[in-house]
């Protein structure tokens, strides 16, 4: 009985992704053959954009980041991730915890 229930939900997951995927396609081809003009902006005239000279962002202080921030961000991106490992796998081996 579980085998079936598991079935159904793969079938549902499957048709769900297949459904995503042509609504893409549909949506990139639509986008694609519409010939829409890359740039409706005003290019000449009052309130046309004005070229801008290179310029160079200056850091304040010695370097521009903090390796404090860095590896703190690091870190708690590697929690985030192994927290989620975790979860998944806790989900997928439930059978080997029958009382959790």
């Amino acid at each position: 009985m579980k085998n079936v229930v598991l079935q159904r939900g793969f079938a549902v997951r499957l048709r769900l992704a297949f459904l995503l995927f042509v609504a893409i396609a549909f949506a990139a081809t639509i986008g694609f053959a519409a010939h829409a003009p890359h740039s409706s902006a005003q290019t000449t005239g009052y309130g046309a954009p004005q070229p801008v000279p290179d310029q160079t962002i200056q850091s304040i202080g010695s370097h521009g980041g903090s390796n404090t921030g860095l590896a703190l961000g690091v870190g708690v991106g590697v929690a985030i991730l192994g927290g989620g490992v975790f979860v998944g796998w806790r989900h997928h081996h439930a059978a080997e915890h029958p009382y959790d």
